[in-house]
C-alpha cells in the first residue's frame, strides 16, 4: 500500500497550489487527477485576480488584463464595474496556467498521478485509506489527510456528505478571437 502524508483529489489550480505550499514545507503530497492531461478539460473561465497571479508568478499565461466590465441589464441600463487603469483580473490561457501551477508543485516535491480517481475512502482515528482507480487498476493509499480540490461537482464533498455549497455561480463563457475590449474593458 502506498503511503503519503496528504492526498489531494484534483490537480487543477487549487489542488496544484495547495500541493506546492505543502511540499515546500516538506510534506509528502500526492495529487490525483482523473484526466490524462493537466488543463483539459477546464471547468471554469480563465480569470485570475492580481493577488493570485502574484502568488503563482505565471505572468506568461496572461492573454489580456481587464480593468472592468460594462454590465448591460435587460432594460438597457448599463452599470460599469471597475476603474480604468487598475487591473481587476487577468484573462489567462487555462491550459498553460493549470499546467504551470502543477509544475510548480512537482518542482517543490509533490507527486502527480494522472488517470487516477478516488472510488472509496475510510477515515480512521489518525489516518485515511483512499481507494483509487489508477490506470484501470484498484489501489489503496494511506494518508494523514485527504483534501478535496476537485471542483464544483466534487467527489470528495459528495462522498463525505458535506452538503452542497451555500452559493454556486452559473455563468457562460464565450471565446472570441480578435476582439479586444475598449481600453481593457469588457
Amino acid at each position: 500500500m502506498e503511503e503519503v502524508d496528504v492526498v489531494i483529489v484534483g490537480a487543477g489550480p487549487v489542488g496544484g497550489r495547495m500541493a506546492t505550499l505543502l511540499a515546500e514545507k516538506g510534506v509528502d503530497v500526492l495529487m490525483l487527477e482523473e484526466h490524462g492531461e493537466i488543463g483539459r478539460p477546464f471547468q471554469c473561465a480563465g480569470l485570475v485576480n492580481p493577488p493570485s497571479m502574484r502568488a503563482v508568478n505565471l505572468q506568461q499565461t496572461i492573454l489580456q488584463n481587464i480593468d472592468g466590465a460594462k454590465i448591460h441589464a435587460p432594460n438597457g441600463t448599463m452599470v460599469p464595474v471597475g476603474t480604468e487603469g487598475k487591473v481587476r483580473t487577468h484573462v489567462v490561457c487555462r491550459k498553460m496556467f493549470d499546467q504551470g501551477v502543477v509544475i510548480q508543485a512537482q518542482k517543490a516535491g509533490a507527486k502527480l498521478s494522472l488517470l487516477s480517481r478516488p472510488i472509496d475512502a475510510k477515515a480512521y482515528d489518525d489516518y485515511i485509506i483512499t481507494k483509487i482507480e489508477r490506470n484501470g487498476t484498484i489501489q489503496e493509499i494511506k494518508s494523514k489527510l485527504l483534501i478535496g480540490a476537485d471542483g464544483a461537482h466534487s467527489w470528495t464533498r459528495r462522498f463525505f456528505k458535506l452538503g452542497r455549497p451555500k452559493e454556486m455561480m452559473v455563468g457562460f463563457q464565450v471565446e472570441v478571437n480578435g476582439l479586444k475590449g475598449e481600453n481593457n474593458w469588457l
